[in-house]
Protein backbone atom coordinates (compact mmCIF):
# COMPACT_ATOMS: atom_id res chain seq x y z
CA UNK A 1 0.00 0.00 0.00
CA UNK A 2 2.83 2.38 0.82
CA UNK A 3 4.54 1.58 -2.46
CA UNK A 4 1.29 2.14 -4.39
CA UNK A 5 0.71 5.57 -2.84
CA UNK A 6 4.24 6.58 -3.69
CA UNK A 7 3.82 5.18 -7.20
CA UNK A 8 0.90 7.54 -7.80
CA UNK A 9 2.93 10.43 -6.39
CA UNK A 10 6.04 9.72 -8.42
CA UNK A 11 4.33 9.21 -11.79
CA UNK A 12 3.81 12.94 -12.48
CA UNK A 13 7.48 13.68 -11.82
CA UNK A 14 8.61 11.81 -14.92
CA UNK A 15 6.00 13.67 -16.95
CA UNK A 16 7.30 17.19 -16.24
CA UNK A 17 8.70 17.63 -19.76
CA UNK A 18 5.44 16.34 -21.27
CA UNK A 19 3.31 18.74 -19.25
CA UNK A 20 5.66 21.63 -20.04
CA UNK A 21 5.63 20.90 -23.78
CA UNK A 22 1.88 20.27 -24.07
CA UNK A 23 0.93 23.40 -22.13
CA UNK A 24 3.87 25.62 -23.08
CA UNK A 25 4.83 26.12 -19.43
CA UNK A 26 8.07 27.65 -18.22
CA UNK A 27 10.43 25.71 -15.94
CA UNK A 28 9.48 28.06 -13.08
CA UNK A 29 5.77 27.24 -13.41
CA UNK A 30 6.48 23.50 -13.63
CA UNK A 31 8.71 23.69 -10.56
CA UNK A 32 6.03 25.62 -8.68
CA UNK A 33 3.36 23.04 -9.60
CA UNK A 34 5.51 20.14 -8.47
CA UNK A 35 6.68 22.04 -5.39
CA UNK A 36 3.13 22.16 -4.04
CA UNK A 37 3.29 18.42 -3.23
CA UNK A 38 5.98 18.58 -0.52
CA UNK A 39 4.37 21.69 0.97
CA UNK A 40 0.99 19.95 1.25
CA UNK A 41 2.64 16.77 2.54
CA UNK A 42 4.60 18.59 5.24
CA UNK A 43 1.58 20.62 6.34
CA UNK A 44 -0.46 17.44 6.77
CA UNK A 45 2.35 15.66 8.62
CA UNK A 46 2.89 18.62 10.94
CA UNK A 47 -0.67 19.83 11.49
CA UNK A 48 -2.82 16.73 11.04
CA UNK A 49 -0.50 14.01 12.26
CA UNK A 50 -2.72 13.19 15.23
CA UNK A 51 -5.77 12.60 13.06
CA UNK A 52 -4.90 8.89 12.89
CA UNK A 53 -5.36 8.68 16.65
CA UNK A 54 -8.70 10.47 16.39
CA UNK A 55 -10.35 8.70 13.46
CA UNK A 56 -8.32 5.49 13.52
CA UNK A 57 -5.54 4.11 11.38
CA UNK A 58 -7.81 2.33 8.91
CA UNK A 59 -9.99 5.37 8.23
CA UNK A 60 -6.96 7.63 7.85
CA UNK A 61 -5.39 5.17 5.40
CA UNK A 62 -8.62 4.86 3.41
CA UNK A 63 -9.08 8.63 3.33
CA UNK A 64 -5.47 9.13 2.24
CA UNK A 65 -5.63 6.46 -0.46
CA UNK A 66 -8.96 7.89 -1.64
CA UNK A 67 -7.36 11.31 -2.04
CA UNK A 68 -4.42 9.77 -3.90
CA UNK A 69 -6.86 7.98 -6.25
CA UNK A 70 -8.70 11.27 -6.87
CA UNK A 71 -5.38 13.03 -7.52
CA UNK A 72 -4.48 10.30 -10.02
CA UNK A 73 -7.72 10.90 -11.88
CA UNK A 74 -7.15 14.66 -11.80
CA UNK A 75 -3.67 14.24 -13.28
CA UNK A 76 -4.75 11.72 -15.89
CA UNK A 77 -7.39 14.06 -17.35
CA UNK A 78 -5.93 17.46 -16.35
CA UNK A 79 -7.23 19.92 -18.96
CA UNK A 80 -5.45 22.96 -17.54
CA UNK A 81 -2.93 24.34 -15.07
CA UNK A 82 -5.38 24.46 -12.16
CA UNK A 83 -5.89 20.71 -12.34
CA UNK A 84 -2.14 20.12 -12.16
CA UNK A 85 -1.96 22.22 -8.98
CA UNK A 86 -5.02 20.49 -7.52
CA UNK A 87 -3.58 17.07 -8.36
CA UNK A 88 -0.35 17.80 -6.53
CA UNK A 89 -2.12 19.23 -3.47
CA UNK A 90 -4.41 16.18 -3.30
CA UNK A 91 -1.38 13.91 -3.63
CA UNK A 92 0.41 15.65 -0.78
CA UNK A 93 -2.58 15.55 1.55
CA UNK A 94 -3.48 11.96 0.64
CA UNK A 95 0.07 10.71 0.97
CA UNK A 96 0.55 12.49 4.29
CA UNK A 97 -2.56 10.84 5.73
CA UNK A 98 -1.93 7.38 4.28
CA UNK A 99 1.80 7.14 4.97
CA UNK A 100 1.56 8.46 8.50
CA UNK A 101 -1.23 6.06 9.40
CA UNK A 102 0.28 3.07 7.56
CA UNK A 103 3.70 3.59 9.11
CA UNK A 104 2.18 3.87 12.59
CA UNK A 105 0.07 0.76 11.98
CA UNK A 106 3.10 -1.24 10.85
CA UNK A 107 4.95 -0.36 14.04
CA UNK A 108 1.88 -0.82 16.25
CA UNK A 109 0.90 -4.22 14.85
CA UNK A 110 4.41 -5.61 14.38
CA UNK A 111 4.26 -9.33 15.20
CA UNK A 112 7.88 -9.98 14.32
CA UNK A 113 10.39 -10.82 17.01
CA UNK A 114 12.58 -8.14 15.48
CA UNK A 115 11.43 -4.68 16.65
CA UNK A 116 13.12 -3.08 13.62
CA UNK A 117 11.13 -5.11 11.10
CA UNK A 118 8.30 -2.56 10.76
CA UNK A 119 10.72 0.30 10.16
CA UNK A 120 12.63 -1.75 7.60
CA UNK A 121 9.39 -2.69 5.84
CA UNK A 122 8.35 0.97 5.68
CA UNK A 123 11.73 1.94 4.25
CA UNK A 124 11.68 -0.85 1.65
CA UNK A 125 8.10 -0.05 0.59
CA UNK A 126 8.91 3.63 0.22
CA UNK A 127 12.08 2.97 -1.76
CA UNK A 128 10.43 0.32 -3.95
CA UNK A 129 7.47 2.54 -4.81
CA UNK A 130 9.62 5.50 -5.77
CA UNK A 131 12.20 3.47 -7.68
CA UNK A 132 9.72 1.41 -9.69
CA UNK A 133 7.68 4.43 -10.70
CA UNK A 134 10.73 6.23 -12.04
CA UNK A 135 11.65 3.32 -14.28
CA UNK A 136 8.18 2.33 -15.45
CA UNK A 137 6.62 5.77 -15.73
CA UNK A 138 9.79 7.14 -17.32
CA UNK A 139 9.70 4.37 -19.91
CA UNK A 140 6.03 5.02 -20.61
CA UNK A 141 6.65 8.75 -20.90
CA UNK A 142 9.49 8.14 -23.35
CA UNK A 143 8.15 5.32 -25.53
CA UNK A 144 4.41 4.76 -25.08
CA UNK A 145 1.44 6.64 -26.50
CA UNK A 146 -0.61 8.78 -24.06
CA UNK A 147 2.06 9.05 -21.33
CA UNK A 148 -0.05 11.29 -19.05
CA UNK A 149 -2.72 8.58 -18.88
CA UNK A 150 -0.66 5.37 -19.02
CA UNK A 151 1.81 6.46 -16.35
CA UNK A 152 -0.98 6.33 -13.79
CA UNK A 153 -2.11 2.81 -14.69
CA UNK A 154 -0.31 -0.31 -13.63
CA UNK A 155 -1.34 -3.94 -13.28
CA UNK A 156 -0.32 -4.35 -9.68
CA UNK A 157 -1.99 -1.26 -8.31
CA UNK A 158 -5.38 -0.21 -7.05
CA UNK A 159 -6.36 1.39 -10.34
CA UNK A 160 -7.71 -0.26 -13.46
CA UNK A 161 -8.19 1.60 -16.67
CA UNK A 162 -10.69 1.19 -19.44
CA UNK A 163 -11.59 3.48 -22.27
CA UNK A 164 -15.07 4.54 -23.22
CA UNK A 165 -16.29 6.56 -26.14
CA UNK A 166 -18.30 9.48 -24.74
CA UNK A 167 -19.80 11.78 -27.35
CA UNK A 168 -17.15 10.73 -29.86
CA UNK A 169 -14.25 11.35 -27.44
CA UNK A 170 -12.15 8.45 -26.24
CA UNK A 171 -11.92 8.94 -22.46
CA UNK A 172 -9.76 6.96 -20.05
CA UNK A 173 -11.75 5.95 -16.98
CA UNK A 174 -10.20 4.68 -13.79
CA UNK A 175 -11.82 2.58 -11.11
CA UNK A 176 -10.77 0.86 -7.93
CA UNK A 177 -10.15 -2.81 -8.59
Amino acid sequence: MLARCLWANGAPSTLRPTYAAERDLSPVVITFIFGTYPVALLLVLLLAGGITDTIGRRRAILLGVGLVVVSTLVFAVAPDLGFLFAGRVLQGVGTGLALRAASAALVEYNVSANPRFASALTTVSTSAGLTLVLFVSGGLAQYAPWPPQLSFCHDGGPYRARTDDIHGVNVALYQLS
